[in-house]
Formats: structure tokens, sequence, C-alpha cells
């Protein structure tokens, strides 16, 4: 039987609520969330390759019951190569926190909240990394580097070609057409270049002011929620908002940033007049994925191995990962948590993702 704290420490407990608090975390961070819904590309080594699809738009002829059938073409394809990026931090918990007025033969009764708590920071911290990986993957070119995200040992660039689009007239203007001309104009754009239907835009809150300052928009709002809600901007925010398909969209709303140590708030979504244009999540497997390969875990880590002679073995599922050991000669009493992710975004068809700009 599993002593206390294994099933606190263990490898498969840690594992279990990593993952679940990293789903979590990306639940509740646009761009992750979307990439979350696309096509699971697992790799054994690290490694992985991927093809970006470009799709016929042609017509299929029109021949007699008994002719040959015409030879078409194999879809163009080109194909990429790259490694996963591996997100990782630890933390030393201190014994005076985990055992200190502890039951006999039991970890205190706060122990467990002590190591959530810190397992939910580093899952956090990770997390946001990858939300920046998303954001700047939708818009075309993610850069990881020193510069950008701190501590960072393993730079490397990589650029995709998404649709892009210009408003003809800027939104930020009350009176350009945003539901007679724009929005249809960016919807054509979109259906002409990669022919899915678009059907949402991730958005941030300056854009989210030219709809309500807008008169066409406000107009609308005025006929779809009445003026007692609309001049409440507040509850126009997030489900609502979405809920509302202005232009036939569904609208969703992210302000979400970091805040870089001794820094200030940084959106990822930097471009305030920006947004990104994409299919229904039910499409999103065609357009969107995401990479996952399997952390290692030390013999040592606390939980059964699965032999002696291991010296590291995968962890249990791809992606998140995380193991717990005592803390070592500097900390000789306290316990050090690893968390982990071993993931990329890609754009597996670029041409379905739009990114425009509101103002010219």
């Amino acid at each position: 039987m599993a002593s206390p704290a294994q099933q606190l420490l263990g490898l498969r407990s840690l594992n279990g609520r990593v993952e679940a608090f990293g789903e979590d975390v990306a639940r509740t961070r646009a761009f992750s969330n979307k990439f979350s819904m696309g096509r699971d590309l697992v790799s054994l080594d690290g490694s992985f390759e991927w093809d970006e699809v470009t799709h016929s738009r042609s017509l299929a002829p029109v021949v007699g019951r008994d002719s040959p059938f015409p030879l078409r073409q194999e879809l163009q394809t080109i194909n990429r190569r790259s490694s996963v990026a591996d997100i990782k931090e630890s933390k030393v918990i201190s014994a005076e926190r985990l055992y200190e007025n502890r039951e006999a033969g039991t970890l205190r009764p706060n122990a467990k909240a002590v190591i959530e708590m810190e397992l939910r920071d580093l899952v956090n911290r990770i997390g946001a990394t990858y939300e920046y990986m998303c954001a700047h993957t939708a818009q075309g070119t993610l850069t990881v580097s020193a510069a950008n995200i701190p501590g960072t040992s393993m730079p490397f660039t990589i650029t995709y070609s998404p649709n892009t689009f210009t408003a003809a007239a800027s939104w930020a203007t009350a009176g350009t057409g945003i539901l007679s001309s724009e929005v249809p104009s960016l919807k054509i754009d979109y259906e002409q270049t990669c022919g899915l239907s678009p059907a949402q835009a991730i958005i941030g809150s300056t854009v989210e002011g030219y709809f309500l300052s807008n008169t066409q928009v406000t107009e609308y709002l005025h006929r779809a929620v009445g003026e007692k809600i609309l001049t409440t901007a507040g509850k126009l925010r997030g489900p609502m908002f979405d809920g509302l398909a202005i232009g036939g969209l569904t609208w969703e709303i992210t302000e979400g940033g970091y805040v870089p140590d001794g820094g200030s708030f940084t959106r990822y979504l930097a471009e305030t007049d920006r947004g990104i244009l994409l299919p229904a999540d039910s499409e999103l497997d065609q357009v969107l994925g995401e990479a996952k390969a399997h952390g290692y875990v030390p013999a040592q880590a606390m939980g059964p191995a699965e032999s002696a002679a291991d010296l590291v073995r995968p962890a249990p599922q791809a992606g998140w990962y995380a193991y717990a050991t005592l803390a070592g000669p500097d900390h000789p009493t306290g316990v050090r948590i690893y968390v982990g992710y071993r993931g990329l975004p890609v754009l597996l068809r670029p041409a379905a993702v739009n990114v425009f700009e509101t103002v010219s």
C-alpha cells in the first residue's frame, strides 16, 4: 500500500493533478484553448513532422457513364519538421511547510494544499509561456528567445504564411460600416482564400471598444439586447458578447497577458487593432495542431519505479508531466517538485487562419 507521501508526491498522483491543472489553464486562455481543439501530433523522441496542406478549389469534371475516372493529382503538401519545446521549472518546498505539527504517521492536514498551490503556480507559469507561443503561432511567426521569454536557453523561430486582411475603412471610426461592409468583406476574403466558412474571431478589448462605439453595431445591439444592458458595458463581456454573433461571427474577447519579473503587463495579442479569424471548433483539427512528447522522470523520483535498473522512464502521458524528489544537499530536509510541458503549437493549414487588421 502506498504511503501518504507517495499518495501525495508519487509519480501518477502528481502527473494526474498537473495534467488536470493544465487543462483548466488552457480552457481559460483563448489561444491555448483553440489549439487544444486541433489535431494531436504525438512524438516519441521529441521531434515530429507535419504537412501543411493546400486543398484544391477547382471543380470535379462531369463525364460519361462508361468513361474512365479522370486522374487527379494528390493534394499539395509542404512537409515540415521541428522539435517540441521544453518548458519546465521546479520549486523546493521546505520541510517546515510540509511536516510541521504533523500527526503521527501522516502528513499535516494542509500539506496537500501547500503542494497543490505550488503545483498550480508552476502550471500557470508554464501555461503562460505556452499561451504566448500559441498566440504568436496564430499570427504567423513564433520567435522564442531570451529577449522575449527570459531564461530561454534554446532559441528558435518558426514562420508560417497565414492569410491576412486589412480593413478598407478604420473600425475605430464610429460611422464605418462594420456590419454592412467590413465584416462581410472579411468573411468573403476568408472563404475565397481557404474554402472553409469563417465562424469565430479572437479580439482584444480595443476592437471590442470599436464595436461598442460604432453606429451600426450599437443599433444592432439595441435591438438584440436592449438599451439597459447595452449601457452597462461590463455585461457585454465574455459569453454574452460571444452569443451576440455580430455580423454572423462569434467574437471571443481576450485581455490575456503576462507580467515579466520587474516588468509591466504585456498582452499576448500585442497588436491591439488585430484579430484572428478561424473556422468553427469542429473544423479546427484541419487547421491547428498540437505536438506533444513525453517528459522523462528519473528513477529517484518519489513513487514506485518500473524496475530498480531504470535510470529514467517516460512520464505517464505526453505533454504535461511532473515528479518530486528530496531537495538535495542545499536543502537537506525539503522536497523538490518538478513540472514540465513538452509540446508545440503548429498551423496545419495556414490559409485557414486569417490575421486581420481593423485599422489600415
